[in-house]
């Protein structure tokens, strides 16, 4: 099931835990793919997100340091997050995102927190 999760938090953690449990709860054919929101390129993201995995069922992808990710790519985030693949599950880590922004809205609509 394709989802969105936003971790917010310094707890490192409790979001690994909570990154452990989503992945436990996508099965046993996972494949996890690891950016750092600092230096992910978006074509690269959204390439993993929309690709389908060719040794697993569905693909979690998880961006530290999400929070400068998603500056540097909003709108193209907002997009994505109101209507997220169908082959992947995001997870975006971030130690802030404010409940007045858009992305958190729409994240609190069609994902998790």
């Amino acid at each position: 099931m394709p989802f969105v999760y936003a971790l917010v938090g310094d707890e490192l953690f409790l979001q690994l835990s909570a990154i452990r449990r989503i992945s436990a709860s996508l099965g046993a054919g996972v494949q996890r793919v690891d950016f750092d929101g600092e230096s992910a390129a978006l074509h690269e993201v959204f390439d993993e997100l929309r690709s389908f995995s060719m040794f697993a069922s569905i693909k979690l992808v998880v961006i530290r340091n999400a929070e400068d990710f998603i500056s540097h790519h909003r709108d193209a985030m907002e997009q994505y997050v109101a209507s997220p693949s169908d082959s992947a599950t995001l997870v975006l880590r971030c130690s802030s995102l404010p409940g007045n922004q858009r992305i958190s809205k729409l994240i609190a609509k069609h994902g998790s927190f």
